[in-house]
């Protein structure tokens, strides 16, 4: 098993980057790697916020790992709460594939840090129980999280930017 955490830092605050979280979702075309979204439940609590959702991507690994695994997609499965008292969201991201044998799991903590900041830590975990590759499949999803991650945080900023004030 493959573990990596990341971080990020925000000059926001948390609520307009729950708002730039779900304008994400309505711009794919943005998101060449996302085939397919559906949101599979929304429940509004009295202080809780949670959404779940399918996302199916397009397979961007590496041409060796494609034709060792064989995928046209791949699918994820992406819980998200906002905890809106405690200013916290929690994110849960989970991919099975090969009946277990490959499992990638991200759980995100979004908090905030002040008035007008937040923080973004995220925790990943991959395992791959796949014989003489599963070192290097472990290897490049770790790697293509943290590059995305990293991406992710610039598209949530200029997602910020353009939401107006209320």
């Amino acid at each position: 098993m493959l573990k990596k955490q990341i971080s990020h830092t925000f000059e926001i605050p948390l609520p307009l980057l729950a708002q730039a979280r779900e304008v994400r979702y309505q711009k794919l075309e943005l998101w060449p790697e996302v085939e397919e979204l559906k949101e599979l439940r929304r429940e509004q609590q009295e202080q809780q916020l949670t959404i779940e959702r399918g996302i199916r991507l397009k397979n961007t690994l590496p041409a060796a790992v494609r034709k060792v695994m064989n995928l046209e997609t791949l699918s994820v499965t992406e819980l998200v709460i906002y905890h809106i008292a405690a200013q916290e969201i929690r994110t849960e991201a989970y991919m099975n594939l090969f009946d277990g044998k490959i499992i990638f799991r991200q759980t995100g903590r979004y908090h905030s840090t002040s008035p007008q900041s937040c923080r973004r830590d995220l925790q990943i975990e991959t395992a791959a129980n796949v014989p003489l590759f599963g070192n290097m499949i472990e290897k490049v999803l770790v790697s293509e999280f943290s590059k995305r991650s990293d991406e992710d945080r610039d598209m949530l900023l200029k997602f910020a930017a353009d939401i107006p004030p209320t």
